[in-house]
């Protein structure tokens, strides 16, 4: 292991994509670990989102604790190209858009292949830890058997919930307006 290590996995270098996973975590100063009430939502957030996804006939997740909030973990098996970002993207856009609220929010940047997550068993420890903001250690809270893939249709059905984003309107001084 090296500490600050210049040269990381890039996207490139992933030739397969396992795992969708939804980062659920309560919306709070950043750099403080959450309180308990701050986490709580972001559990009730969790499992709110596990049973709108089996509603649309998805698998059980890998449902986790990530210290001050949830993971969800759908496994896919997707070749890692533009298509693929784009399917887990518009996936975590469409989740983001139902589940999002004032106080809990779903992470849309876990759309790229590198990305990496915490180690559970590792403890959470952002800012000091303090009786209201304590530091929590990850861990897995239950793992379904089989594991099931989410098939790439139900991915698409997903993607296809979240709205429409309406086009800019022309500028004053554009050539496309009238």
């Amino acid at each position: 292991i090296k500490p600050y290590a210049k040269n990381t996995t890039a996207d490139g270098d992933v030739t397969r994509r396992r795992w969708l996973v939804l980062d659920l975590d309560p919306i709070r100063p950043a750099g403080i670990s959450a309180t308990q009430k701050e986490k709580g939502a972001a559990h009730s957030a969790a499992v709110e989102c596990r049973a709108w996804l089996s509603g649309f006939g998805w698998p059980e997740p890998i449902f986790c604790d990530s210290g001050n909030g949830y993971h969800l973990l759908y496994q896919v098996d997707l070749p890692n190209d533009p298509a693929s970002r784009e399917l887990i993207e518009g996936c975590l856009q469409a989740v983001a858009f139902r589940i999002d609220t004032e106080q809990v929010s779903v992470d849309q940047t876990m759309g790229n292949a590198a990305r990496i997550i915490k180690v559970y068993g590792t403890m959470c420890c952002k800012g000091d830890s303090t009786p209201d903001r304590p530091h929590r250690r990850a861990k897995i809270i239950e793992t379904p058997y089989p594991c099931e893939i989410v098939p790439p249709d139900q991915l698409t059905a997903l993607r296809q919930t979240r709205p429409s984003v309406p086009a800019r309107p022309a500028q004053a001084n554009s050539p496309l307006r009238g």
